[in-house]
């Protein structure tokens, strides 16, 4: 009865015909733990609230594995707010800027409203089970025709998903399932994903497709199977029920930023993208800390990456920069791959068993970075590298070079 009343209470200016409530609507939703009821409570504040409304979220919300459709112009959904110094922001208030409770932790206690997905019973995220419908999702927006802009999400905490948060506004299907899928126009504009926290998740937020000018800020990932946030174009798979999978074609994602996020054991990643801007993020003991494939116009800066197997892991691209990034007590700084045009690596700060490893790349620029602490070779060329330069006008580096043509300029000592 809380919860209805608070609902109701939350509703303003109601049409007397529906559920349609007036521009800017607020709709506050207090949950119950309860599967039964929390998803169809959230989704029905969603309807009420309508574009440009608000929905508040308050405890906890256990879900029973189907979706959330989100696809709502200029709709906010948020818990509460935390800024320990007042200058709006959260990143260098970590971790006393999220200890709401005065344990000396950042945990879910910080975070007033939580999502829960479907676990096993090791506590380990269901994933996706197309026979079943159980799809394991928070938000989703799928199939956004007419296009989406605005949304926001801030200040939620997400366990326990296959997928927290999903934007797929390209493909749409009433089942989510991949065989119902069908390719519809559609878009999604100006999206942020603000001050969150995702733990225990196989993916955090991933965004898919023709989505543009839109940031991932300022959130917490924390154990997440394959990454915390990914944005991808391209063609990736879709896996079909009955087994094999399905091609989706995807417009490429543009202007992403992904900026001043911590990641714990949760890597980050793009492949496919326009111009996005990876930057100022804190990644932390995962298998590796960032992963880019055949991007175009991707600038990977500021980022600071300690006790990961690679550092930042490059597949190709085009127009790609990877600079002033700090890698520490890592296997590898960078690990290249692929052909690759235009793809600089410069001005790195790389203390790792191996600085630079390009394992089988071409066409890249190795430019001024710096290894105060590599514990076997500064930059490895592999024996299936070719056509690479690496420059350095600093202290002198070492480079093994096991390729073919490629170019050593500077201050070098072969090893």
């Amino acid at each position: 009865m809380e919860r209805t009343a608070l609902f109701l209470l939350g509703m303003l200016a109601l049409a007397a015909g529906g559920l349609s409530a007036a521009p800017g609507a607020v709709v506050t939703v207090v949950g119950n733990d309860d599967a039964a009821t929390d998803r169809q409570a959230i989704q029905d504040a969603i309807d009420a609230a309508g574009p440009g409304g608000t929905v508040e979220l308050v405890g906890t919300f256990q879900l029973d594995g189907e979706r959330i459709e989100v696809g709502v112009d200029r709709l906010e959904i948020r818990g509460a707010r935390v800024d320990a110094d007042g200058d709006g922001g959260f990143h260098e208030d970590w971790p006393d800027g999220r200890d709401n409770d005065g344990d000396g932790a950042v945990d879910e206690d910080d975070w007033d409203a939580v999502l829960r997905g479907v676990t096993g019973p090791g506590g380990e995220p269901v994933r996706d089970d197309g026979v079943n419908g159980l799809f394991n999702r928070a938000f989703t927006v799928d199939g956004a025709v007419p296009p989406v802009f605005g949304l926001t999400v801030r200040d939620l905490a997400f366990e326990g998903f296959h997928r927290a948060i999903e934007l797929l506004p390209e493909w749409a299907s009433p089942t989510g399932r991949c065989e119902d899928r069908v390719r519809v126009p559609g878009s999604m504009r100006q999206a942020r994903f603000e001050g969150n926290r995702f733990t225990n998740n196989v993916l955090g937020i991933t965004v898919l497709g023709d989505v543009a000018q839109s940031a991932i800020r300022e959130n917490v990932f924390e154990r997440h199977a394959i990454f915390g946030p990914v944005v991808e174009g391209g063609t990736p798979r879709c896996p079909l029920a009955g087994g094999g999978s399905i091609p989706l074609e995807l417009t490429p994602p543009e202007e992403i930023t992904i900026e001043d996020n911590l990641g714990v054991d949760s890597p980050f990643g793009t492949a496919a993208t326009i111009n996005t801007q990876i930057r100022a993020n804190v990644l932390e003991r995962s298998s590796f800390g960032i992963l880019v494939a055949e991007d175009t116009g991707l600038r990977v800066s500021g980022n600071r990456i300690t006790e990961s197997d690679g550092g930042i892991l490059v597949f190709g691209g085009h127009r790609v920069t990877v600079i002033e990034n700090t890698v520490v007590d890592s296997f590898s700084g960078a690990e290249l791959f692929d052909p690759a045009e235009e793809v600089v690596v410069a001005s790195n700060e790389f203390s790792a068993l191996i600085g630079v490893f390009v394992v089988f790349g071409s066409g890249y620029r190795i430019v001024e970075n710096v290894f105060p602490a590599s514990g076997f070779v500064d930059v490895w060329l592999f024996s299936g590298s070719t056509d690479n330069t690496v420059i350095n006008g600093g202290d002198p580096i070492t480079v093994l070079d096991q390729g073919t043509d490629n170019r050593l300029v500077g201050n070098i000592t072969p090893f």
